[in-house]
């Protein structure tokens, strides 16, 4: 199931590359979004797989507090660069196109491509 998950989420990284490279405001928001529901259900599914989260609670408790942080799925730099990135996810999903920048899909979307590597191979 990791794998399957792995596989569609690298399409939608693949998409919001695609959206990217065409260029402006209208694609970079494209980008976002999709980068931004990747990163939300790759740590969502770390957590259900590897630490038996099964409700949802907040994204940020899922890193942080709750199980990613605590069972050692997300270590070092990586625990406070997914906490960064959960105000990413909230502004793309919730349309806030203003505080979204190129960069910030782009290196979401770099870190979403490192677990996937890590973790859904």
């Amino acid at each position: 199931m990791m794998r399957a998950s792995g596989e569609v989420l690298g399409d939608f990284l693949g998409l919001a590359k695609a959206a990217l490279d065409d260029g402006g405001d209208d694609q970079k928001n494209v980008a976002a979004v999709l980068v931004a529901a990747s990163f939300e259900h790759t740590i969502r599914r770390l957590a259900a797989a590897k630490t038996a989260v099964s409700d949802r609670p907040r994204l940020e408790d899922v890193v942080r507090i709750l199980k990613l942080k605590v069972n050692e799925v997300l270590v070092g730099a990586s625990v406070a660069t997914a906490v960064g990135y959960v105000k990413f996810r909230n502004d793309a999903l919730h349309a806030d196109w203003k505080n979204i920048q190129p960069a910030a899909v782009t290196s979401c979307m770099a870190f979403v491509e490192g677990l996937l590597q890590q973790h859904f191979a």
